[in-house]
């Protein structure tokens, strides 16, 4: 795997890109943390930071871009 390599400190191209494409953070939160382990049984999606995808998702009203169907079964809207 090749790293790609960044003109500035990886903090300063973070910073940049979240600021220049007017993107937000979203926090995990302990209630976050309560409802994650609440989804994992039964486990429909093994990967766990999909799992995080899905509670911010459906905890902010999000859409979910993306071709996996594993999504779908827990009620999220997913576009493509």
């Amino acid at each position: 795997m090749s790293k790609i390599g960044l003109s500035v400190p990886y903090a300063t191209f973070l910073d940049t890109a979240i600021n220049g494409y007017g993107l937000k953070v979203l926090p995990i939160t302990v209630d976050d943390c309560v409802r994650y382990e609440a989804l994992s049984f039964p486990l429909k999606h093994r990967d766990p930071f999909d799992r995080m995808i899905i509670i911010h998702a459906l905890r902010d009203g999000l859409s979910i871009v993306g071709i996996d169907k594993a999504f779908d079964s827990y009620g999220v809207n997913r576009i493509w």
